[in-house]
């Protein structure tokens, strides 16, 4: 799985994804600070990234429109913002649940940290 983190998500949870084994970048990484969601998430795609974000609204709407009018995307990954530890937890649980998946076109929330396949 690789991960492109917007300027919304934590440089220390990159650095702890990083520390586990996940490829991901991060808005600064790349230079985009500052660029808007577009142009994130255009990005994002452009290099194969799922984007992972804490701005849900925003890139609800902007998934939204992209489906509408058929563009492809690399996957949105969605959280509110949590304390780093529960954010960690809750990627943990989503990496369970969704290791193998292509996330292609996909708009998906990280589950409540503990979740298993059975919830």
């Amino acid at each position: 799985m690789k991960l492109y983190l917007d300027e919304s998500v934590s440089v220390v949870f990159a650095a702890v994804l990083r520390e586990h084994g996940i490829d991901c970048m991060t808005a600064r990484d790349a230079g985009n600070l500052g660029l808007p969601d577009e142009r994130q998430l255009s990005y994002s795609t452009s290099h194969g990234r799922a984007i992972f974000t804490h701005d849900t609204r925003d890139f609800l709407k902007l998934a939204a429109e992209w489906q509408q009018a058929e563009r492809m995307h690399s996957g949105v990954l969605l959280s509110h913002q949590v304390p780093l530890r529960e954010l960690i937890g809750r990627f943990r649980a989503f990496l369970f649940l969704h290791s193998n998946v292509d996330l292609t076109n996909q708009v998906l929330w990280l589950p409540p940290a503990g979740r298993s396949s059975q919830s």
